[in-house]
């Protein structure tokens, strides 16, 4: 059995998310601390050195949050030494509907925080105006089956929406915002909310009650923050101007409020097709990517990673794309518009692949780091993959018995034409190093 290393000097038994070099067998698992160190004592020395070199008392048991944040730097060299590769659709037999573009998908957990259904909604039938596709379907867990919940009095969006964002609210409520509400008539923009319960599907609009709210737009971003309260950013008006005011939607008042009024010539640039995320960890917003588009196609990238601290309510840019700087055409992705990015759940990264760059898509993979903000170009072992407008979901599934993997759920995607893409990414390290905590955690209570 190969040995999985935390530290030479503070363990005198194995355990580890690195890989030993002295043995090439098969990479399990092991953990196993010395018979004269307790399991409190072992953890200590691990994550206060300076204190077990000294005869100060021990400090009190590390809880799994910190256990997390130490096993950082091992999660960070991890992930490079494994290939990045798209599975097969998860199970043969599933189908599902063919040809969707811009339609958002959400993961539903259960109580164990596995992935319980994966949830579609909105989206238009590629090169069939006429058609609309289906308001809401779901995938089960397993990935083998999907159910279209049909159109009905109580389930129904405006008509073919599209272009819109989806936010996900105590694990069962979907905050439907915004979008296109008709093919043939571009400035006919949407800026209600839905909101859809995945318990008993049924789908509600919130009737405003006040006058100041987002204009209609498409190709903005939302996220939740602390179950409360849902942020947009940005998009493009009926006039497919582009636009960085910031709003903030109360759940509990369900009023808006206008947080930045949009000015042309502040960060971050107006943009739309953007990432926005939530990063608890230092109260902030954090907005990527994006483009400047008029009526027929792209004039500018925003390749930028700016956040908004919200205690301080003020703008930071962390990262500009400088082309004169940068030492090769890897040392950040070529993205601009529609990249599939996902946060890297305690490990202070996010993920992205592809994304359009003005007149093309590309094939990269990507991340970037959010504490020294620098970007890393994953190699492209899984294939090539010209696209954009990929959805991503961070997922835990369950295995066998208690045991769980965790992947990145890949789906949808266009290059032209709707690729039909539903696949997932292994994250071997980042389940390793999740069970090794669990164990650790364990063994101190």
């Amino acid at each position: 059995m190969e040995s999985y290393i935390v530290s030479k000097k503070y363990c005198a038994g194995s355990c580890s998310i690195g890989t030993s070099k002295r043995k090439k067998t098969k990479r399990t698992l092991s953990f196993s601390i010395g018979s004269s160190s307790s399991p409190t004592k072992f953890i200590s020395k691990l994550l206060f050195p300076s204190a077990s070199n000294t005869n100060s008392p021990t400090p009190s048991s590390p809880s799994k949050d910190v256990l997390g944040s130490k096993t950082e730097t091992h999660l960070n060299k991890e992930w490079k030494k494994y290939d990045w590769q798209f599975e097969l659709t998860p199970h043969p037999t599933l189908d599902l509907p063919k040809d969707i573009l811009r339609n958002e998908m959400v993961c539903i957990e259960n109580e164990t925080k596995c992935v319980e259904r994966f949830y579609f909604i909105g989206g238009y039938i590629s090169h069939q105006v006429t058609k609309q596709a289906p308001s809401v379907f779901f995938v089960d867990a397993s990935c083998s089956h999907c159910t279209v919940i049909e159109r009905n009095e109580q389930c129904w969006i405006d008509e073919q929406l599209w272009r819109h964002t989806v936010t996900l609210f105590h694990n069962r409520y979907i905050y439907i915002f915004g979008g296109l509400i008709s093919l043939t008539v571009p400035k006919q923009k949407s800026n209600s909310i839905h909101i859809f319960d995945t318990k008993t599907h049924k789908m509600n609009q919130i009737q405003y009650t006040q006058r100041d709210i987002p204009c209609p737009r498409t190709d903005h971003a939302t996220t939740n923050v602390k179950e409360r309260y849902m942020y947009m950013f940005g998009g493009s008006d009926v006039n497919v101007e582009p636009l960085n005011d910031l709003w903030c939607f109360d759940l509990e008042t369900e009023t808006w409020k206008l947080v930045c009024e949009h000015k042309p010539n502040r960060i971050p640039l107006p943009r739309s097709a953007h990432v926005l995320n939530y990063m608890p960890h230092i109260d902030s917003l954090l907005v990527y990517a994006g483009g400047e588009c008029c009526s027929t196609h792209w004039k500018s990238n925003r390749q930028d990673v700016c956040i908004f601290n919200l205690k301080s309510q003020q703008w930071i840019q962390w990262y500009q794309f400088q082309p004169e700087l940068e030492k090769s055409p890897f040392d950040s992705p070529s993205v601009g518009t529609f990249p599939g990015v996902v946060m890297i759940p305690g490990n202070h990264w996010f993920f992205g692949i592809g994304g359009g760059n003005l007149d093309h898509c590309n094939d990269q993979s990507f991340m970037f780091n959010l504490k020294d903000h620098k970007w890393y170009i994953i190699p492209k072992t899984h294939g090539t993959m010209y696209c954009g407008d990929l959805q991503l979901q961070f997922v835990k599934q369950k295995k066998d018995g208690n045991s769980a993997e965790y992947y990145i759920y890949v789906y949808n995607g266009f290059a032209g034409i709707p690729l039909n893409f539903f696949s997932r990414i292994a994250l071997p390290w980042y389940t390793r190093a999740q069970y090794w905590i669990e164990k650790l955690f364990h063994k101190i209570q």
